[in-house]
């Protein structure tokens, strides 16, 4: 929509004295073809142009011509010269900038006329570049402002399906970009002839329109880029094609590669003044029909028709039928554009069916991403307490050698919930997993900034810290302290033995070993020493 405002406030705000309501009218005149008298109700009419041989429409202006008037007319791949009174009073195409070839499109051309031509007769010269079926319609008189307004509304289908086609362009652009930042796995290739495919046809479907007109003066350029990219489109839907039939990817493969001879032929035969674009377009769609048909045999032969196999089909579907109604239009009005129009609309139903696909095939890929970590998550940490399990514990020593080098120091705290049995036996499992919670919630609020915390199963815990700037002593009582702070279901603290141990890291299989069993001992020496205290005031007592 931002491209359809652009386009419509250039053209209304250049030309300040147009009106939203045109006034735009036919010469109503009877109109002479090459000696042959024609009443305006005859028009159009259809006939065979030959390369080079002229084509002479005669008629007379109206008698209220005025100033800033003009005329338009379809150039039907022509070179075209206005006469009024025998004066020529403008050209187009009548020269050719490019170095090679010549290569003239079918656009609506703006001649200006003014007061002093009322009533004078105007004759229209056609000299075709081309051999080829063209329309003679009657020749359009107004304002010029209004004029290009009319050009506009007659392109306004087009210019909202290239609107269309670069809103999905770049919103498939935005989403790879995203998933390619969230490492999700994506398809980059299928997601790259996608979008390849889409601006490709937004070029063809801009380019061989009158909209170029009104931004540059290059139509030799704007026809060839026209013609180049109705060539290569096909190629990125052959790549998406190899992406989506795996089994048939040698196939498709192949086929870009012919297809790529395709547009390299046509500039070498433009360059070498040999044939122009539309001499050999019979070949390019050959290709494309021979690509989208091996696509749908494929697609029909998959053993099981899943969502993205429908979505290529009706796809292929909505093209077919845009394709049939399109070539109709060529064969009964060929210079009217009504064919361009039918595949412009068959083309969005394509690319919306294809992005919907991707679409598919991407959320599917999210929710195997989801339930992967879902699996991870379960395989690496503890479904009670939700911190990581003994095998995430394995998992950070065996990684340990790329982490560190020998020498820095790996502190080892291992935890026992001390009286976690009496807990259970006496107010029941849910209290213990109450206690098992709060243990692991302290273990966070002491530790989360300084190491990984770990949770063995039952009432066992560890932490590891990678680091020679904490000082574990402190770590401890800290932890301590907010143990002896911590109390649930009528007041009962929770009682935990504490044990670490420190080592120079050293890369071998008995490193973990040893740490283990070091701050293992400790652990045991903690329990003796409370042990022994707690006999103390029992034996004070009695």
């Amino acid at each position: 929509m931002i491209f359809a405002s652009i386009i419509i406030s250039f053209v209304a705000g250049k030309y300040e004295k147009t009106e939203i309501n045109p006034v735009t009218d036919v010469i109503r005149s009877s109109y002479t073809i090459d000696s042959k008298r024609y009443s305006f109700d005859e028009l159009p009419i259809n006939m065979k142009g030959k390369q080079n041989d002229p084509i002479s429409i005669t008629t007379l202006l109206p008698n209220d011509v005025k100033s800033g008037w003009s005329i338009c007319f379809l150039s039907l791949y022509s070179k075209c010269e206005v006469f009024v009174n025998g004066r020529l009073i403008g050209s187009y195409g009548t020269s050719q900038p490019l170095p090679y070839g010549h290569m003239l499109g079918n656009i609506r051309v703006i001649i200006p006329v003014d007061e002093s031509m009322a009533g004078q007769p105007l004759k229209l010269v056609l000299t075709p570049y081309y051999s080829v079926s063209m329309d003679i319609s009657p020749i359009i008189i107004g304002r010029e402002g209004e004029i290009k307004l009319f050009v506009l509304n007659k392109n306004l289908i087009r210019l909202i399906v290239i609107t269309v086609m670069l809103t999905l362009g770049l919103t498939s652009f935005i989403l790879l970009l995203n998933q390619i930042y969230e490492k999700s796995g994506v398809n980059v290739r299928l997601f790259s002839n996608f979008i390849l495919l889409d601006l490709l046809v937004a070029t063809w479907l801009l380019f061989s329109s009158d909209l170029p007109q009104f931004f540059t003066s290059a139509n030799e350029a704007s026809s060839l880029v026209s013609f180049l990219a109705l060539s290569s489109f096909t190629i990125p839907y052959a790549g998406y094609c190899e992406q989506m039939f795996t089994s048939r990817k040698n196939i498709f493969y192949q086929l870009q590669i012919v297809g790529w001879c395709i547009p390299i032929i046509n500039v070498l035969l433009f360059v070498t003044n040999t044939a122009d674009p539309l001499d050999i377009l019979p070949i390019t769609h050959i290709y494309m029909i021979c690509v989208v048909v091996l696509s749908c045999v494929f697609a029909f032969m998959e053993p099981k028709k899943t969502l993205e196999t429908r979505f290529l089909l009706s796809g292929i579907f909505i093209l077919f039928v845009a394709a049939t109604g399109g070539f109709i239009c060529f064969f009964i009005a060929p210079s009217q554009g009504y064919d361009g129009l039918f595949f412009g609309i068959g083309f969005i139903g394509f690319i919306i069916s294809l992005f919907l696909l991707i679409l598919s095939r991407q959320l599917s890929l999210i929710k195997e991403r989801h339930n992967l970590e879902v699996y991870k998550h379960l395989a690496y940490n503890n479904v009670i307490t939700g911190l990581s399990n003994r095998a995430a514990f394995d998992e950070q020593f065996t990684g340990m050698g790329e982490r560190l080098t020998d020498g820095e120091p790996v502190t080892l705290f291992l935890f026992d919930l001390y009286n976690h049995k009496n807990l259970v036996e006496s107010l029941g499992h849910t209290a213990g997993d109450n206690a098992l919670r709060l243990m692991g919630r302290n273990l966070d609020k002491a530790f989360k900034a300084y190491g990984n915390r770990f949770h063995f199963g039952g009432d066992e815990f560890a932490v590891i810290i990678e680091s020679t700037m904490v000082d574990v002593r402190k770590l401890k009582s800290a932890f301590e302290d907010l143990s002896n702070r911590t109390s649930f279901s009528s007041g009962t603290k929770l009682s935990v033995l504490v044990g670490y141990a420190t080592l120079p890291f050293e890369k071998g299989e008995d490193f973990k070993g040893r740490l283990l069993d070091r701050a293992t001992e400790a652990m045991r020496e903690e329990e003796r020493r409370l042990n022994a205290i707690n006999s103390q005031h029992t034996g004070k007592r009695q």
